[in-house]
């Protein structure tokens, strides 16, 4: 299993393909991940995108303290109903950049 920044890949296709030396390309906006020429589809919860977007749990347990997990709680209860993260058609603070990792 592949894990970075929030995206789990279990598709054993991946892990042949993304060998040492070949380029990897994660668009957040469309969760994706592309590879050799293949497209894998990863999702990521509202909490772990506010996570990443804050810089991680350490910055944000600095700003909010022990009220971190419910204030991203409430947060998230208030985006109830709106476009998931997991959409394409979501952009999920990418910063309208179409690829956001590539290695």
């Amino acid at each position: 299993m592949f894990a970075l920044v929030g995206i789990v890949i279990t598709d054993d296709t991946f892990y042949q393909l993304a060998q040492p030396n070949v380029p990897i390309r994660i668009e957040m906006r469309g969760r994706t991940i592309h590879v050799e020429g293949q497209v894998f589809r990863f999702q990521m919860s509202l909490f772990e995108e506010k996570l990443l977007n804050g810089g991680g749990i350490i910055p944000l347990y600095k700003k909010f303290g022990n009220r971190l997990f419910r204030v991203a709680v409430e947060d998230a209860e208030a985006d109830d109903g709106a476009a998931s993260c997991a959409t394409a058609s979501t952009d999920c603070g990418s910063a309208g950049k179409a690829v956001d990792v590539a290695w």
